[in-house]
């Protein structure tokens, strides 16, 4: 279960003592489940190309703080989109509009968080040395610090996904143990 769907889960912390904590524990929750509500009136034709969507940052790691933090989106398209067309632009800006009623902040433009990818995308240059800084940053992004917003089990899969690519060349081939 991720942590946007649970209770804090630390026996050995009692998150009441953290008042700061706690309320971001909790605001994080709360904008995450009015996201998800809001993402879930996309249009279905738009629906359709749209793998998952996740958030990283300080909402991602549920610390988001009221009037302070931004929206870390991270929109994976599907892989028969290319995520540099205007397509995946449109689709992009339309992700946005349903959650234009929250007013939250747009990330920069010309951050990691300023336009789409998609799993092809994430997985296809890994370990390049000249692979985009917007592509790795969103998938050690995904990794590290993200929840689901949108197409949970997509999401979850596309953590496999990125995981195996990574094992791929340190795991040996006739390995059966997973």
């Amino acid at each position: 279960m991720y942590p946007y769907n649970r209770e804090w889960l630390i026996d050995s912390i009692n998150i009441e003592r953290y008042t700061i904590v706690k309320r971001n524990w909790d605001e994080s929750k709360k904008l995450i489940s009015s996201i998800r509500e809001h993402l879930s009136t996309i249009d279905a034709e738009i629906a359709s190309k749209i793998y998952t969507i996740a958030t990283a940052g300080s909402l991602g790691r549920m610390e988001a703080s009221p009037d302070v933090s931004d929206l870390d989106l991270i929109l994976v398209l599907s892989d028969d989109i290319d995520p540099d067309s205007e397509i995946a632009s449109d689709i992009y800006k339309s992700v946005w509009k349903a959650l234009e009623p929250l007013k939250l902040q747009l990330p920069k433009s010309t951050g990691v968080f300023a336009d789409s990818t998609s799993q092809k995308q994430l997985i296809s240059d890994i370990g390049k040395a000249n692979e985009r800084y917007e592509v790795f940053g969103k998938r050690l992004l995904i990794l590290l610090e993200s929840q689901p917003l949108y197409q949970d089990s997509n999401y979850t899969n596309l953590i496999r996904v990125i995981v195996e690519r990574y094992a791929d060349s340190y795991l040996a081939p006739h390995r059966t143990n997973p």
